[in-house]
């Protein structure tokens, strides 16, 4: 008999509607930003660095409910992930000719994915059934 653990598919629902609320500020502060004639970078890492915040406070709170502080590591893979959110914005806007808006939900979406993944094994949350 196969026992499932809801609590795992909670976390997982209720991440994915953070990242979804998180990805949301995201886009729009660097799309209106964008708008008003910023570069690509400045827009992209305003944009990026306003839901990189309200997506590490929602899920250390909400989903993950540490007590731990937010450590070194966790702010080092934050800093990794807008370096290369910026490298693959730049890279799809100019190799491919995207639109700015494109770029970023392609790139946003990606580092998100992989946020939960570095975030679920430093608050040491099993998520294996």
């Amino acid at each position: 008999m196969v026992k499932f653990q809801f609590d795992k598919y909670k976390k997982i629902l209720s991440y994915g509607i953070i990242s979804l609320i998180s990805f949301t500020s995201d886009f729009l502060i660097s799309k209106w930003l964008f708008k008003l004639s910023f570069p690509i970078i400045l827009s992209n890492s305003i944009g990026w660095i306003s839901g990189a915040i309200c997506h590490l406070v929602l899920s250390k709170y909400f989903v993950f409910q540490s007590k731990k502080k937010i450590g070194l590591s966790v702010i080092l893979v934050y800093i990794f992930n807008l370096i290369f959110n910026n490298i693959i914005v730049l890279q799809l806007y100019n190799q491919n000719g995207l639109t700015f808006l494109i770029c970023k939900t392609v790139a946003t979406a990606i580092l998100f994915f992989f946020n939960f993944f570095v975030l679920s094994r430093y608050f040491s949350i099993k998520l294996s059934v």
